[in-house]
């Protein structure tokens, strides 16, 4: 074998899914690829030239639901601007709840 590695077939890429989902009894999250799977998720996503949501559905699975409806198309955190207490505003953790 060169050195040159010839691109790993697109089913090899969809089975290691495929693999950590049972392993993981679950559709597997980027942090669970990157952490346990047997390629890097950045990886998958480059030589598939794909989303992560769209190689988890090409794999057979059904794609965990995205947040979109949050600040500039991110994720939405459980606690929303709304939920600060205003007058805590500038306040630094080292002076407590004191005014």
């Amino acid at each position: 074998m060169g050195l040159n590695n010839p691109k790993r077939p697109r089913e090899e890429y969809l089975d290691a899914i495929r693999d950590l989902a049972e392993e993981l009894g679950r559709t597997p999250r980027i942090v669970d690829m990157d952490e346990r799977g047997q390629f890097h998720s950045s990886n998958i996503r480059k030589q598939l030239n794909m989303s992560w949501n769209e190689a988890v559905a090409a794999a057979g699975l059904e794609p965990n639901p995205q947040a979109t409806d949050g600040p500039a198309g991110g994720a939405k955190s459980k606690f929303g601007l709304e939920d600060l207490d205003p007058s805590a505003v500038g306040r630094s953790a080292m002076e407590g709840d004191s005014p």
